[in-house]
């Protein structure tokens, strides 16, 4: 995986020479590189002992550091028989063509959940009104406040987002709720927020949009801002909501005027270098190719990315499919065969144009049952203690 050098481009000089400028650097930038390039238990361990610690694995700039010097790896998830029990691996790659699948689900004792999201290298998962917190990499697991159950009505749907606010440094978890009674849907859905290391119990959104939510949608989070498919409105059959994580306010984003609204319930967003991507998969089985548009300011911008011609066979029997990014800016594909699960992952190169495969090993053959998801995971050394027990940021 790519990233950027830290303060010392060492491979950039003579060993005396990187000798004399390491020892002629102040001792927290020595500290910091050193630190950055630890393992994530080690620091995990460390952030328990030391009130120093626990300070430089929250610092913004140390995580920057720590992200860009960590191998890349994969969470794909899904529901699986033979009781709907949930399923998760970690993908990691091995080399350019091979990566390496483990199970997760002791480790985190992920089991006969719904998975939300992963940010910073925590998991949010949900069953009922209980929703979990889980720091795969140290196998910590925090629950939040029990949600407030919605006695009132026979029938109801919930969806549960997991979000994060860069400014304020807070992870938010947003649940929405469309009520209905064997028609559906019957009335706008309304939403509750929990802030984790700052509320007591959920809060509900007051002043919210009517929104009707159609069915489970997807989300992506980008720079404080959470954006969530399936939605409509009295006047549209279909929009993007936007929530504002720091305000805890909703917007709206019209979907690209060339996506026809029978697509809508079936297309992809990601993130794509910091923009909103639409993802329409279409017209795969048919031409090899899908279309994607990113969103820039007020506008959307097509454009069409097609399939080697020598994956068509392989298109044609896909069961299943999920996209991601990855931080190297590129569109990461997951899609598994008939029966069996994610048997390749499929990266394209956005700015070279070019598709590259990756086999994936260790993965047991699954009867998929839904919520085929993928996407890229980083090892965080923020310890879940700390992110559930901060105080407010005083204000300037």
């Amino acid at each position: 995986m790519g990233g950027q050098k830290g303060p010392i481009e060492d491979d950039e000089l003579s060993l005396p020479e990187a000798i004399i400028k390491f020892a002629s650097l102040p001792e927290d930038v020595i500290k910091f590189e050193i630190f950055s390039r630890l393992p994530v238990k080690s620091l995990c361990q460390l952030g328990r002992d030391s009130e120093w610690f626990r300070s430089l694995t929250t610092h913004p700039g140390f995580l920057d550091a720590y992200h860009h010097r960590r191998r890349c790896h994969y969470i794909l998830s899904f529901w699986s028989s033979p009781q709907w029990d949930s399923v998760f691996y970690s993908i990691e790659p091995d080399s350019g063509w091979k990566a390496r699948a483990t199970s997760i689900n002791e480790a985190t004792n992920l089991h006969y959940n719904t998975y939300a999201k992963s940010i910073n290298g925590l998991m949010c998962i949900s069953r009922k009104l209980d929703v979990s917190i889980c720091q795969s990499a140290t196998n910590e697991t925090r629950s939040l406040p029990r949600i407030p159950p919605c006695n009132e009505v026979r029938q109801h749907s919930q969806y549960i987002y997991f979000c994060y606010d860069p400014n304020s440094e807070r992870y938010k978890v947003l649940r929405a709720v469309s009520i209905s009674d064997n028609v559906f849907p019957v009335t706008p859905t309304s939403y509750w927020i929990f802030t984790i290391g700052l509320d007591k119990s959920w809060r509900i959104i007051p002043d919210a949009p009517k929104l009707y939510h159609l069915r489970k949608g997807k989300s992506v989070c980008i720079d404080g801002s959470l954006y969530c498919t399936n939605f409509s409105t009295e006047e549209d059959d279909g929009v993007i909501a936007r929530f504002d994580v720091a305000g805890e306010y909703f917007g709206m984003i019209s979907y690209p005027e060339g996506l026809s609204s029978s697509r809508y319930s079936s297309c992809y967003i990601i993130e794509l270098k910091g923009s909103l991507c639409v993802i329409d998969t279409g017209d795969l089985m048919k031409s090899c190719f899908m279309t994607i548009w990113i969103h820039n300011s007020k506008s959307w911008m097509e454009s069409r990315i097609e399939f080697p011609s020598s994956w068509q066979i392989m298109v044609n029997i896909w069961q299943n499919c999920s996209f991601c990014n990855n931080s190297d800016g590129e569109i990461v594909v997951a899609v598994s065969g008939i029966s069996t699960v994610g048997y390749c992952i499929l990266i394209y190169n956005v700015e070279r144009q070019k598709w590259r495969k990756m086999e994936v090993l260790g993965l047991a053959e699954r009867t998929i049952l839904g919520d085929f998801l993928i996407e890229e995971a980083v090892e965080s050394p923020c310890l879940l203690s700390n992110i559930f027990s901060r105080k407010r940021k005083r204000s300037k």
